[in-house]
């Protein structure tokens, strides 16, 4: 297992809101944890005892005891190897260079490939982009146009549901979601895009997504949870929209070269 700070912010976007303002409270002073009973640590963060037992638990520890000693010995390497990565800029830069890194893995070129045929051979073209994604869509659907594929852009919910009227054979949906979008998605299981011959497409974060049997095509992109530490306090900032704008570039690149070898040959 990971560090247990680390693991608070992976599964960040599985937890419930109630439990997310919890761990926002560890991730921020962990030392409350380290040095107190699971009672006092509770009145300390104004939750209850069960509210941090089921937080430690959803992450993967036993219980208290064990979450407890997992933060003891983080903040105790922290503390040792402050000297090292004590720049706030320094910790940024090389938590989105550990992120980005995992993008090299052949399993997300693949998909990129997958995703360009697709996109060169729908008929329409409809990118949603959900909560914060909406801007990454955009982005998209922008990039796309000055290479003369024209697509329209979707962030509403009720503009999704209008857009189950309105798409038809050989039509393509692709959706931009972190968590998975899944409350969206379980309304559509009686394969209502199916039905009609178009495809849906999911580009997450959630690994856990229970929609896969909704859509076509899934792909799962890492997380960038970029926790910020010191002695003994830490800050979560979770950002997802450069691993999507590295994964569209990909995309982008793909497009352009292959299409290019293709002309060419």
């Amino acid at each position: 297992m990971t560090s247990a700070i680390n693991e608070i912010s992976i599964s960040y976007y599985k937890l419930t809101k109630t439990e997310r303002i919890l761990a926002k409270k560890i991730i921020q002073k962990p030392i409350v944890i380290v040095n107190n009973s699971i009672a006092s640590a509770a009145e300390s963060y104004g939750v209850s005892v069960a509210s941090i037992q089921r937080l430690a638990k959803k992450i993967g520890y036993s219980g208290y005891s064990e979450f407890r000693f997992s933060l003891a010995n983080e903040l105790k390497n922290t503390q040792s190897n402050s000297s090292n990565d004590s720049n706030p800029m320094s910790q940024i830069v090389n938590g989105y260079q550990q992120h980005i890194e995992l993008l090299r893995q052949e399993k997300y070129y693949a998909s990129a490939r997958q995703i360009k045929e697709l996109i060169l051979g729908a008929n329409n073209l409809y990118i949603v982009g959900l909560g914060g994604s909406f801007y990454v869509a955009g982005y998209l659907e922008h990039m796309l146009f000055y290479g003369t594929r024209a697509a329209h852009v979707i962030n509403e919910q009720e503009r999704f549901d209008y857009l189950d009227g309105i798409a038809t054979q050989g039509d393509v949906v692709l959706i931009f979601s972190v968590s998975g979008a899944e409350s969206i998605l379980k309304q559509y299981e009686d394969d209502s895009f199916k039905s009609k011959g178009v495809k849906l497409v999911l580009i997450t974060m959630n690994e856990d997504t229970i929609v896969s049997s909704v859509i076509d095509y899934l792909v799962v992109l890492p997380r960038v949870p970029l926790v910020i530490k010191e002695a003994q306090k830490s800050e979560i900032f979770i950002d997802n929209n450069s691993v999507y704008m590295m994964f569209i570039h990909i995309i982008l690149f793909i497009l352009q070269v292959e299409n290019v070898n293709k002309s060419s040959t």
